[in-house]
């Protein structure tokens, strides 16, 4: 394993735990805007299901497919997204929520 494939790999279990550490419905919503965030994502996440547990594949396949600048710029936009569930309250979550399903 090169120096590269092992940078991901950090990468990619730092996305993980912090996403994992979300609660459940914070963790759906962070996933449907990955999946809606990376074609390549949603495809590695949707043909096997069960979305948490292929997240990390499904991540180090879209990595490796990067620049490193794409990269690195994705690696931010993931940590901050996780960031921005987590600390968004609770009224505003059931707002999103109650606007979602006037939208399904």
């Amino acid at each position: 394993m090169n120096d590269l494939e092992l940078w991901i790999g950090q990468m990619v279990a730092e996305i993980s735990r912090q996403a994992r550490e979300l609660d459940p419905v914070r963790l759906g919503w962070f996933l449907d805007w990955l999946c809606a965030h990376s074609a390549q994502v949603n495809a590695g996440l949707l043909e096997q299901g069960a979305l948490l547990e292929r997240l990390q594949p499904a991540l180090r396949a879209w990595f490796m497919s990067l620049s490193m600048q794409g990269m690195l710029w994705e690696y931010r936009l993931l940590l901050d997204e996780i960031a921005w569930w987590r600390e968004l309250d609770d009224l505003r979550l059931r707002l999103l929520a109650d606007q979602r399903g006037r939208w399904e």
